[in-house]
């Protein structure tokens, strides 16, 4: 285990952290892996951060190459299919005003005439 003298974040780290990942992964557009790469240059806390990304990063991939699906299991993978679309919600309708002002009416009519006959 590395044990030295721990490089402090820099100015600036702050925004450039977030894409690291991304720009290991070389998944950053041209101009913002330019500035990033400036960054680099100038920030040794960042070119470590870079660093273990990059070793995490292959360490992943050769996990994953290593393991493989028995033949049952690939067979039963090429049966799922995914839909190419995710289900649509019929569009909600709104109460019509008017229809629900009237039942409200109607409803408030019957009982007051109730009430007045009741008396």
């Amino acid at each position: 285990m590395h044990r030295g003298k721990k490089k402090s974040r820099g100015k600036g780290c702050h925004r450039w952290e977030p894409l690291l990942v991304a720009h290991v992964d070389g998944e950053l557009n041209e101009r913002v892996a330019v500035s990033l790469s400036a960054h680099l240059a100038d920030c040794a806390f960042c070119r470590d951060q870079e660093v273990h990304l990059r070793a995490l990063s292959q360490q992943l991939a050769s996990a994953l190459a290593e393991e493989s699906l028995s033949p049952e299991e690939e067979a039963a993978l090429a049966t799922v299919r995914l839909p190419s679309e995710p289900p649509r919600r019929p569009p909600r309708r709104r109460p019509n005003v008017v229809t629900t002002t009237v039942r409200g009416l109607v409803g408030w009519a019957r009982g007051a005439t109730v009430a007045y006959e009741g008396r």
